[in-house]
């Protein structure tokens, strides 16, 4: 039982990090064979994993066809990054209100962004973008808004890939603009933080509809 359950974890993990995050699965079938033999699981596990994905709408599975990574529409696309502008605004009121500062990891994390240089994997780039992000709500101690979140999450490294590929000039982009919430929560300024926030996303957005 244990090892049948690990096999699903390891399965679930490695595609929803690794497979799902890469742009050039988009509008293909996942190979359940080969996922099971790179992982060194059975066949089994992996449905399994399958079957988790399709309950987070992260991919489609077709019957007699397997798992589709379905492309999403612009409708889709505006609607995940309306909820993140909930979720992250709401989150920048809350820490500023009860006196909560997320901003050291928030800071750690764009700094690091800061030091790579343009050539370095997108994929590094992305990662501590999220964690900047995901910093702001972890900081709020709401268990239920996290888990909310974090379904958001492959999704979002997915466009974020999409965005920073599209043109090098984002990555120069995207500092500044995390660089404007930082300073907003630091300054408490409700109103700025939400600005900042709402902006960045939607200058995000803009690079994939």
């Amino acid at each position: 039982m244990y090892k049948k359950s690990s096999g699903r974890e390891r399965a679930y993990s490695h595609i929803r990090n690794t497979i799902l995050t890469n742009p050039s699965f988009v509008g293909t079938f996942l190979n359940e064979r080969e996922i099971a033999d790179s992982l060194g699981i059975s066949r089994t596990p992996v449905r399994e994993a399958f079957m988790m994905l399709a309950s987070e709408d992260l991919i489609d599975l077709k019957p007699n066809r397997g798992a589709f990574v379905a492309p999403m529409n612009v409708q889709q696309v505006n609607d995940i990054f309306q909820a993140r502008g909930v979720v992250e605004s709401w989150s920048a009121e809350y820490c500023i209100s009860q006196n909560i500062d997320p901003t050291p990891v928030m800071i750690k994390e764009l700094e690091a962004q800061k030091l790579m240089a343009l050539d370095d994997p997108y994929l590094d780039f992305i990662e501590h973008d999220r964690a900047f992000h995901c910093a702001l709500i972890e900081a709020t101690g709401n268990m239920v808004l996290n888990q909310m979140y974090e379904l958001l999450r492959a999704r979002y490294v997915t466009f974020g890939v999409r965005a920073i590929r599209k043109t090098a000039k984002r990555r120069t982009e995207v500092l500044k603009e995390h660089q404007r919430i930082v300073d907003a929560l630091l300054a408490k300024d409700v109103r700025k933080a939400k600005k900042a926030i709402l902006e960045h996303l939607d200058r995000t957005r803009q690079h994939l509809v």
